[in-house]
């Protein structure tokens, strides 16, 4: 695995998608208010921290939009995290969690827990956990043979199994405990029925922190150097990169359902802006992830007429062509 360019770039880049992320993000706060005044607003958003009170109607309106924008980029840099494992454990710029089936497998295990009864965010995003790393483990064995393009193909058959097994196991989910077959297919920016995103931004708080801790490491292997000792370190950080894979990627689906190509296009933008090194790709990648579902999310609710456009088909639309263009570009390096 490589980027085009591991010097480090200027920060003006990355400065500028921070900059576009928080405007998009108050405005999707804004987008919410449904009729509410400007000066209502920004009361019951200061009132969120400091307790005072506003109309009953601003707090709800500013309160949803603002669970809404944080749901969207928490589970984004989950995502946008669980990119950049992926493609440092696979050393495979074309991986992404709903390219190699994580993210299928992910829903299959929130699905079934919630067919079982399963109320808690908790148990539902461990049933996910659970299925999330079954499935990167089946793909790794059947890509094992072929890792070159065993990976695309075992992820293919891997995520459509489990985007069957979601249809056919979600009738058995109670309306009220499920956001709905769309929502585990395509995913949505409205979240799931659990509320606030406190066990996604857990889980990508402290899978951020444990791999900050081990840069170096996953430089090492990323290079592929010496044996021995070394085979040792690197097969602890491949276990890492494939627990925190399935836990980020989990969390996320649990919190907007199934969407793709977050992590592809944020482990490339990563890349692009400051190089191959982990300890700078790790803060990029959870910064870039979160803008581009904030993003994603604020187009899904400009576009429909009259409700929301599925989030992942938006993401796919963005991840997509860059997909090809990756693909196509590994076919003429082959020949």
């Amino acid at each position: 695995m490589s980027y085009p360019d591991s010097r480090p770039r200027p920060p003006y880049p990355l400065v500028l998608v921070g900059a576009v992320g928080s405007l998009l993000a108050a405005l999707g706060v804004v987008i919410g208010l449904d009729g509410v005044s400007a000066g209502a607003a920004v009361a019951a958003f200061a009132g969120l921290f400091t307790g005072e009170q506003a109309p009953h109607g601003a707090v709800a309106a500013t309160g949803g939009g603002v669970v809404r924008v944080v749901t969207a980029a928490v589970a984004g840099a989950g995502l946008g995290l669980a990119g950049m494992c992926l493609r440092s454990l696979l050393r495979d710029a074309l991986a992404d969690a709903q390219v190699v089936g994580v993210s299928a497998g992910a829903a299959v295990g929130a699905v079934l827990a919630l067919a079982m009864g399963a109320t808690s965010a908790v148990v539902v995003s461990g049933s996910a956990f659970t299925g999330a790393l079954v499935s990167l483990l089946v793909v790794l064995a059947l890509a094992h043979a072929r890792p070159a393009t065993g990976v695309l193909l075992a992820g293919l058959g891997v995520t459509y199994a489990g985007l069957a097994l979601v249809a056919v196991a979600h009738p058995a989910v109670a309306p009220s405990r499920s956001p709905g077959l769309v929502f585990w297919l395509w995913g949505s920016g409205a979240g799931g029925p659990w509320g606030a995103p406190v066990v996604p931004l857990s889980a990508v708080v402290l899978c951020a922190v444990v791999l900050t801790t081990q840069t170096r490491a996953m430089n090492a292997v990323a290079s592929e150097p010496g044996s021995g000792a070394f085979r040792v370190s690197a097969t602890r950080v491949r276990v890492l990169l494939l627990v925190a894979a399935a836990v980020l990627t989990a969390a996320a689906v649990s919190s907007v359902g199934g969407v793709g190509f977050v992590g592809l296009l944020a482990a490339h933008a990563a890349g692009w802006l400051v190089g191959a090194d982990h300890g700078r790709t790790i803060p990029v990648a959870l910064l870039v992830g979160a803008v581009v579902l904030v993003v994603a999310d604020q187009v899904s609710r400009w576009v429909g007429p009259v409700a929301d456009v599925p989030v992942g088909a938006v993401t796919a639309l963005l991840g997509a062509p860059l997909f090809c263009a990756v693909l196509r570009r590994r076919t003429r390096g082959a020949r």
